[in-house]
């Protein structure tokens, strides 16, 4: 989709995400290496940046060594992200065609003062933009088509990254009366699944009811034994009752509110999910694939065993996107930007390389159950989804890869010990666990029950020990604070190298050969 956007918008996106990474000034060449823009563009988009950026309080800086801006603190990079929406073409264009489909040409020309051959070509980058999610813009009247549920997915990323959970773009939709009748925040968060978004959940809502006021549906993907069916049906009669005191202005509104309510009852309710399990094999079969992936992970990374109920669902619901199409199409789940913490699939790549390839592995082989051969984008963001959902797992690898034990060792009192436990806290890094060695005399014998990695003392030790031994003195510039440094990073990168070569070397039984039940929900 970047094919909307401007040459010109792009390099000055560029530079402003060099002038987030760092407060030091950068040079004209460097902005325009970076940029692939010459000087003379750079300095000219540097003008209209500084425009930009003053106008939200914000101050250019310029000296001998290069320039830089100094932004706002309250204002993030996604405030200019969302500034390239509303400021392209295409995204206008398309936007206006989401909320009305009987728009001509000439009323399109007239109200975005442009020419027949710029609305063309438009046009013409729009279809090529479009078609890798699957969709088409038809024009006379304009309107984007393409399988309903490709529609209502793009539109929800769309406005997920075009605009700010505060704000509302739905203009024909009344905000306090949605938010009536949609769970609060905090209900929706303590009630259903903590890893989803709900800023996303309102806006796919918001988007549903559009598409349903204009007379458009889509199937729900129902089981072989129609459990989801029979459900939805349920769902609309107490949906209706519970509403009957509400006031619509015709049938179709009602009939589309209920519907659009329904939907999301059935995407987040572990209730429903309870009674689908109760009659759906398919479902069970499908979610159980994904248990027994995440508990394969759990069992051979040494993880903490945990309910991953909201995580499966999560997977399992992605899984089922990218197998739904009949033309074997594996959309993008965004639209210019990734999600914030995106950057965890190229960390792990990099820094847990053994768990990456074994997800990989995994995901691959989950998808070809699904009946379809993944995508690099698609693998990605299921990578994204599985290693971002999952609560606490960055801690648990950092700590299996690099976790250092530092037992610290005083004759004097326990609170002698504790005060350079702090101290050494507040100094250290925060992967070292500093704690006091509570035995009041130490020797081989106590210290081979102890599991440790360092021995800092505060009297002099002559032991013959494995760990090495660090007399603290009581300032920070002594020699023997630096040895402790050194021996920090040294151990720290051999229990990392340990770590990889123990999860490598283990026996990988095939997923498919992994017994593991998905039960019902409590």
């Amino acid at each position: 989709m970047w094919r909307l956007i401007s040459t010109k918008d792009q390099s000055k996106m560029e530079m402003l995400k060099l002038f987030y990474e760092t407060n030091e000034p950068i040079t004209i060449d460097r902005l325009s290496k970076e940029t692939k823009s010459s000087p003379r563009s750079v300095k000219n988009y540097l003008k209209e940046l500084r425009g930009t950026i003053e106008e939200i309080g914000g101050e250019f800086q310029s000296s001998s060594e290069g320039v830089n801006f100094k932004i706002p603190t309250n204002i993030g990079i996604d405030y200019f992200q969302k500034q390239l929406f509303k400021k392209s073409l295409g995204f206008i264009l398309l936007e206006k065609i989401f909320f009305n489909e009987t728009l001509t040409n000439e009323q399109l020309i007239n109200e975005l003062f442009i020419s027949q051959s710029t609305l063309n070509r438009s046009v013409n980058s729009l279809n090529s933009a479009l078609e890798s999610y699957g969709l088409k813009l038809k024009t006379s009247p304009y309107k984007v088509i393409g399988e309903e549920y490709l529609i209502r997915n793009f539109y929800t990323s769309y406005f997920v990254e075009a605009y700010t959970a505060n704000e509302w773009p739905f203009e024909n939709l009344d905000k306090e009366f949605v938010e009536k009748l949609l769970p609060s925040a905090s209900d929706y968060y303590q009630s259903t699944s903590d890893v989803m978004s709900y800023p996303h959940f309102r806006f796919r809502f918001a988007v549903d009811l559009v598409r349903n006021l204009k007379g458009y549906s889509v199937e729900l993907p129902l089981s072989e034994n129609d459990s989801m069916s029979a459900l939805y049906d349920k769902l609309t009669t107490e949906i209706e009752h519970e509403i009957e005191d509400l006031t619509f202005d015709h049938p179709l509104e009602k009939k589309s509110y209920v519907n659009a309510l329904a939907v999301c009852q059935l995407n987040i309710s572990k209730k429903l999910l309870n009674q689908q399990l109760l009659q759906d094999e398919t479902l069970k079969k499908q979610l159980n694939e994904v248990k027994q992936m995440i508990d394969f992970l759990t069992e051979h990374f040494e993880l903490k065993a945990e309910n991953q109920t909201n995580l499966i669902v999560e997977m399992n619901k992605a899984l089922l996107f990218f197998s739904r199409s009949k033309e074997q199409l594996q959309p993008k789940e965004f639209i210019l930007f990734t999600p914030r913490d995106y950057f965890l699939v190229s960390h792990y790549q990099k820094k847990y390389t053994t768990f990456y390839d074994m997800v990989l592995q995994n995901i691959t082989l989950l998808c070809k159950n699904r009946g379809f051969q993944p995508t690099e984008d698609t693998l990605n963001y299921l990578i994204y989804l599985l290693i971002s959902k999952w609560s606490g797992l960055t801690k648990q690898l950092f700590n299996r890869y690099h976790s250092i034990v530092v037992k610290v060792y005083s004759p004097l009192s326990f609170r002698h010990a504790q005060n350079i436990v702090e101290s050494l806290i507040s100094d250290l890094p925060r992967s070292l666990e500093v704690s006091v060695l509570e035995e009041p005399i130490v020797n081989e014998e106590v210290l081979s029950t102890i599991d440790f990695d360092i021995l800092v003392t505060t009297q002099t030790l002559f032991l013959n020990i494995e760990q090495p031994i660090i007399f603290m003195y009581r300032t920070r510039s002594s020699h023997q604070y630096d040895e402790l440094q050194y021996l920090i990073r040294k151990i720290a990168e051999q229990k990392e190298k340990n770590a990889r070569e123990k999860f490598m070397n283990k026996k990988i039984p095939h997923l498919q050969d992994k017994k593991s039940k998905f039960n019902v929900i409590t």
